[in-house]
């Protein structure tokens, strides 16, 4: 129910739908407090204020860990250590 909503959200930049273009910095990377603030904002116009960058995160690991072993997932969602990983997603790696 989550994945219809974000992929029409990045549909509305065009062919780049997955770019965060901003005006102010043309050519050099955005803040992390920019990028956040045009999440929430994106997430919001879309009907889905309720929603946290955390709940997002979530998500994508616990779809990660559907697919991958439990290592790669943990790479992929940024954790180096993947016991602290399966640690946080312990009761998903349960319901596999």
């Amino acid at each position: 129910e989550l994945v219809e909503p974000l992929r029409a959200l990045a549909g509305e930049n065009g062919p780049h739908g997955c770019v965060l273009l901003s005006a102010q910095k043309k050519c050099s990377p955005v803040s992390m407090p920019y990028l956040i603030r045009a999440a929430k904002e994106a997430l919001k116009r879309r009907g889905l204020g309720e929603l946290s960058l955390d709940d997002l995160r979530d998500d994508y690991a616990i779809r990660q860990l559907a697919v991958l072993p439990p290592e790669e997932a943990a790479r992929r969602c940024g954790y180096p250590d993947t016991a602290r990983f399966l640690g946080r997603f312990a009761d998903q790696v349960k319901k596999k």
